[in-house]
């Protein structure tokens, strides 16, 4: 399993023409041994939301890399001087984006943030949960009008609550700070379409855990009329603990170790069972625990597994020890097919 992974969704709301595009824009650079993360919402109301974020995004992440490629240390400072610049170029266009980034020197055990607007950067780390370490630049809410009357739905006023900063306004006035980030954690950075999901933390959880990264969140829902964006940064832990010991002790590991760090070691052990002369009795209480605590490693993995273990099965002599090893071929079809269903 690598140290750690990156993956992305972004997609226009589907509330949206078909003329009209993703107002959202994300990405990152992953080189000299850091790793910029940025995600961009462009201003509903200004110009042209789709260029303000893909212009803020574009720029910030150039900079960057011109600065790491100069040898130049991405502190709070250095990114709040390259926001200040991108500021002016988006105000002459009437173009307004929120905006997160965080930067990760892949040596170190923190990350340092930026922020503005109503985008949102949160940390995962399992014996915490999801917790938001931004807070939304948000001013008083305003009740909507429409033709110069109140807007209401079913009888009730509605409201909204506006941006009160990005960059384009000329404020330049943006949030900086640091925080932890050790193996196990994961960052999501993401934009309100899709925090505003009523599922999202559940989501996000469940996403975190998996073992495939990139396939659980093609799966992530979101609002209907909004874009919505995620960027993930997630650290993955390599366990050298005895498989045994697991076994034995899975539900107090299981309290501060992440699912996805579990199905990593148990899907190690039954791969080199699979190339050794293993103990039939070990690898099916192996087998038996993956199955009852749904420890299901990604498909392409998985798949890996079963066709190693249908070879050991036709390699082997008649008899019972055959019969045997065919039970834990049946187990290890179970999971092959949970996975491939979902």
């Amino acid at each position: 399993m690598m140290n750690y992974q990156i993956e992305s969704k972004t997609e226009k709301g589907r509330k949206k023409e078909n003329f009209e595009h993703n107002g959202d824009c994300c990405g990152w650079i992953d080189e000299a041994g850091c790793v910029v993360l940025a995600l961009a919402d462009g201003v509903g109301s200004c110009a042209d939301d789709a260029r303000a974020s893909k212009t803020t995004c574009d720029l910030f992440l150039e900079k960057c890399r011109m600065a790491l490629n100069g040898h130049k240390v991405l502190a709070t400072e250095t990114l709040s001087k390259f926001c200040c610049e991108i500021d002016p170029i988006l105000a002459v266009d009437n173009d307004m984006a929120c905006f997160c980034a965080v930067v990760w020197y892949k040596s170190e055990e923190k990350v340092t943030w930026l922020h503005v607007g109503d985008t949102r950067i949160y940390r995962y780390r399992k014996a915490d949960g999801l917790v938001q370490v931004t807070k939304d630049d948000h001013g008083k809410p305003v009740n909507i009008k429409v033709n110069g009357k109140l807007y209401t739905d079913h009888g009730a006023v509605v409201s909204a609550t506006p941006i009160n900063s990005a960059i384009g306004d000329r404020g330049c006035d943006f949030h900086t700070g640091s925080f932890g980030f050790l193996p196990g954690d994961s960052i999501i950075l993401c934009s309100d379409g899709m925090y505003n999901s009523s599922s999202f933390n559940n989501d996000i959880e469940a996403l975190l855990n998996e073992a495939g990264l990139e396939g659980a969140i093609r799966k992530l829902t979101t609002t209907d009329d909004d874009d919505a964006s995620i960027l993930v940064l997630r650290r993955n832990i390599t366990m050298d603990v005895e498989i045994d010991d697991l076994m034995e002790h899975f539900d107090s590991y299981q309290e501060s170790i992440p699912l996805n760090a579990l199905i990593d070691r148990f899907a190690n052990e039954l791969e080199t069972m699979l190339v050794t002369d293993f103990d039939m009795d070990r690898m099916e209480k192996v087998v038996a625990i993956m199955e009852k605590q749904k420890l299901y490693p990604e498909k392409k993995r998985i798949d890996g597994i079963f066709t190693e273990a249908v070879k050991r099965y036709h390699a082997m002599p008649e008899g019972e020890e055959k019969q045997y090893f065919n039970g834990i071929c049946q187990r290890l079809k179970t999971i092959l097919t949970y996975v491939y269903k979902h």
